[in-house]
């Protein structure tokens, strides 16, 4: 048979030694479990949130007495367009109606030339009787701004 070279077996012995010491350090307990942490849960806004985040601020209705003197435009502007318009000189009168009342409001020229200005509001119910002016403007209002069913 062949020889081994004189320098392999020392070598093999290291080995043996050093793995046997290695060994030596080896646990027999199993390696400890990984945790993994639960992520953050994520916390959706209540609708209720959201819609008190997107609402519409509460309107502010116009008071009567800011529609005194206002040109037609201005009473445009407060309360849209009349439902009808009425001339009778030296008058205009626009005519809002809801379910609930009617606004007349009268329009007069102060001086030849000039624009029509707010003079005088007047509200009433379907059946005639006297109404307030607040009451009348911001029920009119509500109607036209309730959406269409």
């Amino acid at each position: 048979m062949g020889s081994c070279p004189t320098n392999v077996i020392p070598r093999i012995a290291k080995a043996l030694i050093i793995m046997g010491a290695l060994a030596g350090c080896q646990t027999t307990e199993p390696p400890a479990e990984v945790v993994k942490a639960a992520p953050t849960p994520v916390i959706a806004p209540q609708k209720t949130e959201v819609a008190r985040a997107v609402a519409k601020p509460e309107r502010i209705y116009p008071e009567p007495a800011s529609l005194q003197g206002l040109s037609g435009g201005g009473v445009i502007n407060a309360l849209g367009q009349p439902e009808f318009i009425r001339r009778d000189q030296p008058a205009k009168i626009w005519q809002y109606r809801g379910t609930a009342c009617t606004l007349d409001v009268f329009l007069y020229q102060e001086a030849a030339g000039q624009p029509y200005a707010v003079n005088y509001i007047e509200a009433r119910t379907k059946q005639g009787a006297a109404l307030s002016h607040k009451d009348c403007i911001v029920s009119i209002l509500k109607e036209r701004e309730a959406p269409a069913s």
